[in-house]
């Protein structure tokens, strides 16, 4: 843990002088592509070690599909780099969105995993049905609040179908998981598991912070410095991930 934190406030703090100071976008995006892969590597190793620590069987297969997804992420990072660094375009709806897409199903897979398994440490099926209602409810409002900001994109006819299709998927993918994780935090919540409440919390804000991340960037030139700004949020996002896998590796298992 005490790596981790360190390494991510390094990359946090170089970001201030990297982003005030240098003038070539290219410096600015080596940076930020080296921060959110070094991110990405953090997070997969970290949910190995939940594959190997965790106490709980099913917590365990969610950790190894992470690891997975989060390595499945950095090879798309890879890409992204070669797209901004060596051909100078956005990777946006390149084959790197490939990756990324493939992460986010085996990210989504293993929340449900969660989800479906934690059904058995709630009590009373009305308190089960209130979260999971309360849950969705949550990142249906998301969903809608993230199309709305959207809307110009998806009824414009001049824009690419693939960008279309990654601009409903990025969202959906993010709200999804939020909102299964705020679910699986209220069921750590009530058995008083500190360790899962603060592994869920933190993977729950990493996803926030990559939803936030991809509607920042969503419509932004790939010329402009908001574009570079966005790293910012994914590295650290990548980072909370990383950071989520340390407490869910110390779950207890469920009696």
């Amino acid at each position: 843990m005490k790596l981790r934190t360190a390494v991510y406030l390094c990359f946090l703090v170089a970001s201030i002088p990297v982003f005030l100071i240098l003038t070539s976008r290219e410096e600015i995006d080596l940076f930020g592509n080296i921060a959110q892969l070094t991110g990405l590597l953090f997070a997969g190793f970290s949910f190995l070690q939940v594959w190997e620590q965790a106490g709980e069987p099913k917590v365990k297969r969610a950790g190894f599909l992470i690891a997975v997804g989060m390595a499945i992420w950095a090879v798309g990072q890879i890409m992204v780099t070669y797209s901004e660094l060596l051909l100078q375009q956005s990777p946006y709806g390149t084959v790197s969105s490939n990756f990324f897409v493939i992460g986010n199903l085996l990210c989504l897979a293993a929340v449900l995993s969660l989800v479906k398994h934690s059904f058995k440490a709630v009590a009373g099926k009305p308190i089960r049905r209130n979260y999971i209602l309360q849950a969705s409810i949550l990142a249906f409002l998301l969903f809608v609040a993230v199309i709305r900001l959207d809307w110009s994109l998806l009824t414009d006819p001049d824009r690419k179908l693939v960008w279309k299709i990654l601009d409903l998927l990025y969202p959906l993918f993010d709200v999804a998981i939020l909102g299964l994780t705020l679910y699986l935090v209220r069921i750590a919540r009530l058995r008083k598991d500190n360790n899962a409440i603060k592994g869920y919390a933190l993977f729950c804000l990493a996803f926030l912070s990559i939803g936030l991340a991809d509607v920042v960037a969503l419509d932004v030139d790939f010329e402009n410095t908001l574009y570079r700004a966005a790293d910012m949020i994914y590295f650290s996002a990548y980072f909370l991930i990383a950071f989520s896998a340390y407490f869910l590796a110390h779950t207890t298992p469920e009696t």
